[in-house]
């Protein structure tokens, strides 16, 4: 048995956690994995509204943008949390 591969062929746990997360919010929105490495992160968009996910030590940081403007940020003990902010943040846009 080989490594568990996502989608976009990332093999670390922390790749797979962000692919499950971009895949929930793609049904809201539209969902990519940016940048490489460690900072890597989520970046998800509907109509105007915009978040951004990632990993922070042991925590989960979101951002939230109503076009470039930074509305609000929070963290959250797990993604799953994290993924349900973003998605309400994405679902409420107009």
């Amino acid at each position: 048995m080989g490594e568990e591969q996502g989608i976009s062929g990332m093999t670390d746990e922390y790749g797979l956690e962000l692919e499950a997360i971009a895949a929930r919010l793609q049904t809201v929105g539209e969902a990519s994995i940016r940048s490489e490495g460690p900072g890597r992160f989520v970046f998800a968009f509907c109509d105007t509204r915009s978040v951004e996910l990632s990993r922070t030590g042991s925590d989960w940081w979101v951002e939230f943008f109503e076009g470039a403007e930074l509305i609000s940020d929070r963290t959250f003990a797990a993604s799953d949390a994290a993924t349900k902010a973003g998605f309400n943040w994405l679902a409420n846009a107009q």
